[in-house]
């Protein structure tokens, strides 16, 4: 989803970011979140073996830039917040332009209402495109269409607004008029309002206030 983020309030540059309380990494100042360049610089420097460039720059590229405590990032549109995401620890990767999360949780917004919610036991995010993968006991709720998501892992496109799951990941989906859905395969198309599963379905479909019968495999 697209907006304009909120101004840094910490030493982040570019991405909006308050942890509360100090980034674990990193340095004060520009340039921003230099902390794995410095350690990996600080350690050829210190260390009488050479292991050559490359386990340097395999050492910065698995060390983040900054990790977070507490982090809640939040997106705003026409100066009111669409996004809201918190997590009980983010590391941001700028070379990468990866943020990733975990205990993660998110929150739709319009208007001050709460559009859509959900939880996930990790993620990763790309700052450059937007993409998202949330992982571990992953929900979903929809409070606009009335739709509850329970899987294991999910893949947002954000290009193509498109929403979906391991081939073999089993997927359930409930609404409130009490149909529900299991398969595995899961994919959701955003632009269309529509999802599909690749296969393995079964469930039961309500229509009118009442069951529609059993969808079968």
């Amino acid at each position: 989803m697209r907006g304009a983020r909120t101004a840094p309030e910490g030493p982040c540059s570019g991405f909006a970011a308050r942890g509360r309380g100090q980034p674990r990494r990193g340095r004060r100042g520009p340039p921003p979140w230099p902390g794995g360049l410095v350690l990996a610089v600080l350690l050829a420097g210190s260390c009488s073996f050479d292991y050559g460039q490359a386990l340097a720059e395999d050492l910065a590229d698995r060390t983040p830039d900054a990790v977070f405590i507490r982090f809640t990032h939040t997106i705003v549109q026409d100066n009111q917040p669409i996004l809201r995401i918190e997590a009980g620890k983010a590391e941001i990767f700028d070379a990468k332009n990866l943020v990733r999360l975990s205990d993660v949780s998110f929150t739709e917004l319009r208007a001050g209402a709460v559009l859509a919610y959900g939880s996930a036991e990790g993620a990763a995010l790309r700052t450059d495109t937007e993409d998202a993968e949330f992982f571990g006991a992953v929900r979903l709720r929809s409070e606009e269409e009335g739709v509850s998501i329970r899987t294991g892992y999910l893949s947002w496109n954000a290009s193509d607004r498109v929403l979906i799951s391991e081939p073999d990941q089993v997927t359930e989906i409930e609404r409130d008029d009490g149909s529900f859905l299991r398969g595995s395969g899961f994919r959701a198309d955003a632009r269309r309002k529509g999802f599909s599963f690749a296969g393995g379905v079964e469930g039961v479909l309500v229509r009118d206030g009442s069951p529609g019968g059993e969808a079968g495999e």
